[in-house]
């Protein structure tokens, strides 16, 4: 019987390389997987020696791109060729191979070359901080020390399809009062910045006789009209640096940590990262 060369990981998520007995490269794989074993690559032995068993690549830079659906997508795909019997480095190789968008190609390629040095699937995609959250990353380490990997793929995708589905339900149920207080901001501020000036000069001299209400929607406009600009530019500089903080891990950690403690916000965060584990 023909002898396949193969590296795999054990259910300690350790990585181990040796030869097996198999009538073809299907057999050798199923006869690793009866074993409690996560194939990574099986080859006939003799054509040549697989790549040894190397501590993980360094971390590169953290690469952009926040294709939510796509990872979702590539997620599922992985875990079916997984669950069908192909290796963890052919099922990698297909995946990235389908992908259309260029920058999570290049990522997923990344992880393959870093498998195949070897380094384990969770430690290949913690390198992709931006790609993979923490969550996605600790599950496929949980899965890979249990031998679980294709069932706790399909969980994974699972779990981002609820949370994208959620999530556009949220979108579509905001929409609308978005635009209405859009709406009302802009009607508030046209009456303020070009109405009400127009009967300021109707007031001027008796504004100690006017209701306390008139005086103030005077004054704010009067205020609004010399201040506007300022306020305008303060606004967008706030909106900015907050975009480029949110870009930076330390003050997004702050920024998260933040919204923990603020009264009622802080709760429903809570409540929500709970209910994702425990899903």
């Amino acid at each position: 019987m023909p002898q396949y060369a193969y590296r795999a990981l054990t259910e300690a998520g350790e990585r181990v390389a040796g030869e097996i007995e198999a009538g073809d490269r299907r057999g050798a794989i199923q006869r690793l997987q009866a074993q409690g074993l996560i194939p990574i690559e099986a080859q006939p032995a003799g054509r040549g020696a697989l790549p040894g068993i190397e501590a993980p690549a360094g971390r590169p830079a953290r690469s952009g791109g926040r294709q939510a659906a796509a990872v979702t997508v590539a997620t599922r795909e992985l875990a079916t060729l997984i669950g069908a019997g192909e290796t963890l480095e052919s099922a990698l190789a297909l995946v990235a191979g389908e992908l259309a968008d260029r920058r999570l190609r290049a990522v997923f390629e990344g992880i393959l070359n870093r498998v195949r040095t070897g380094a384990s699937l969770s430690d290949a995609m913690a390198a992709e901080p931006r790609i993979f959250s923490r969550l996605y990353v600790g599950m496929v380490r949980a899965a890979e020390a249990t031998g679980r990997l294709g069932e706790v793929l399909r969980e994974l995708a699972d779990l981002r399809e609820r949370q994208e589905a959620l999530r556009r339900q949220l979108t579509s149920a905001l929409i609308y009062p978005t635009v209405l207080m859009l709406t009302a901001i802009g009607a508030v501020l046209v009456l303020l910045l070009y109405v009400v000036p127009q009967f300021t000069p109707v007031f001027a001299g008796h504004e100690d006789r006017l209701p306390p209400l008139t005086r103030f929607i005077l004054d704010a406009a009067a205020w609004l009209r010399t201040h506007g600009p300022t306020v305008a530019v303060v606004l967008a500089s706030l909106g900015l640096l907050w975009l480029l903080a949110s870009q930076i891990g330390s003050l997004r950690l702050l920024g998260h940590r933040l919204t923990l403690r603020l009264w009622g916000i802080g709760t429903l965060a809570r409540e929500r990262a709970t209910a994702e584990v425990c899903r």
